[in-house]
């Protein structure tokens, strides 16, 4: 599995858990805040409504060329069938570096999302 994939499930899992409980939601825009505040990219995961299945996420040999000169190496949009596509979330550092944030800003979001991994065989 490569980063491309393991972004894929963690921009799912956060934007299924963002309609859980308060918790969850405040955790989830924590780490929203800690990827807008690090210079590095832009999260909206609620944009979703928890609408995960309409995500649509990059890979490298799919990232428009608008990304790639804004430097941005993860992408991941929702279309939900009517208006503009909307970012869900962008990056523009190495994925390890998302995972490192995501850990330093919920260890319990951190969790589940090793536990989504595990289960698809990373």
């Amino acid at each position: 599995m490569d980063d491309y994939d393991k972004f894929r499930i963690m921009v799912e899992l956060l934007t299924e858990l963002e309609k859980g409980d308060l918790d969850i939601y405040d955790e989830i825009y924590a780490f929203e805040r800690a990827i807008n505040n690090s210079g590095y990219g832009q999260a909206y995961f609620g944009t979703t409504n928890s609408d995960y299945i309409k995500i649509a996420t990059a890979s490298k040999r799919t990232l428009d060329l608008v990304d790639i000169q804004r430097e941005v190496k993860f992408y991941a949009e929702y279309y939900d069938g009517y208006q503009a596509p909307f970012a869900v979330c962008e990056w523009k550092q190495d994925f390890l570096e998302l995972e490192d944030l995501l850990k330093s800003t919920s260890a319990s979001l951190y969790e589940r999302y090793q536990d989504v991994l595990s289960k698809n065989g990373a």
